[in-house]
C-alpha cells in the first residue's frame, strides 16, 4: 500500500488521538518511553515475520510511529 505523505501524516494524527485516549499516561521516564516503542516494534515485528499482509503491517507501523512521537513531543510525565 502506497501513502501519499499527506495521508500518512493523516492517519498518524489519528493515531496519536487514539493513543492518548486510550494510554493518557504515555510514559514516566525515558526508559518507559523506549521500553514502550520497544514493545511496538516486536508487535510489527512479529507481524512482518508472520507475513499477517499489509494492513496489520501498516497498524503496527502506525503504533510503532505514534509511540515514537509522542517521546519526540515530550508527553513524558515526570
Amino acid at each position: 500500500m502506497k501513502l501519499t505523505q499527506e495521508q500518512a501524516f493523516a492517519m498518524l494524527a489519528n493515531r496519536l488521538e487514539h493513543a492518548r485516549r486510550e494510554h493518557p499516561v504515555f510514559a514516566t521516564n525515558e526508559l518507559d518511553a523506549y521500553s514502550a516503542i520497544s514493545g511496538e516494534t516486536r508487535e510489527l515485528e512479529w507481524a512482518i515475520c508472520a507475513n499477517e499482509g499489509p494492513s496489520r503491517i501498516l497498524d503496527e507501523a502506525l503504533d510503532v510511529a505514534a509511540t515514537a512521537m509522542r517521546l519526540v513531543m515530550g508527553e513524558v510525565q515526570d
